[in-house]
């Protein structure tokens, strides 16, 4: 009988602290004992990538980074995930996965239908992408989407309606999707 994979997701509210926090990336990874670490709120920007915060002794990283400037926020959001490389030895090495995507964009090209994102439009996965809101990782035997929603104030229309139907149409039709 396989061990069943364990993954673990955690909003961090900022990977650099948490890495300080416990002295490296490994270490941080390691008090999990997962084999994939879902990561949110990284707060980084893509120059900001530096080793020490995406390269761990085991693990492989897939990160989605803010790459916008809305309202004055940058590196507000993004995304990583840690997936644990496992013996070259062993037969099965369920953690890698097979393919790797940030973002929602080139995948709903493939995937349109069958994952329950027909009503955004790809203008509207482009302004979500660009928030480093979500890591696809594709496992084979399943597909992981390492998620980050988008906050609004209360007094900002434009930005609640677009936390809603992201809400709406991404997490629900996910789970209808999955179940």
């Amino acid at each position: 009988m396989e061990n069943p994979i364990k993954i673990v997701s955690y909003n961090v509210n900022g990977l650099r602290q948490r890495v300080s926090q416990f002295g490296s990336l490994s270490n941080l990874l390691n008090t999990f004992d997962a084999d994939i670490i879902c990561f949110q709120e990284t707060k980084l920007r893509r120059q900001e990538l530096t080793s020490d915060l995406v390269i761990a002794d085991g693990y492989e990283s897939f990160v989605s980074c803010t790459r916008t400037n809305n309202k004055g926020r940058i590196g507000y959001s993004g995304v990583a995930t840690f997936c644990r490389v496992k013996s070259a030895f062993l037969s099965t090495e369920v953690a890698l996965p097979v393919a790797a995507e940030e973002g929602f964009t080139g995948f709903i090209d493939r995937c349109r239908r069958k994952e329950g994102l027909e009503e955004f439009e790809k203008d509207e996965l482009v302004k979500i992408d660009s928030e480093g809101r979500c890591v696809v990782t594709d496992h084979d035997h399943f597909v992981l989407f390492n998620l980050y929603g988008p906050r609004a104030a209360h007094d900002d229309t434009e930005r609640i309606e677009f936390k809603m139907k992201f809400f709406k149409d991404i997490t629900e039709k996910m789970g209808e999707s999955s179940a």
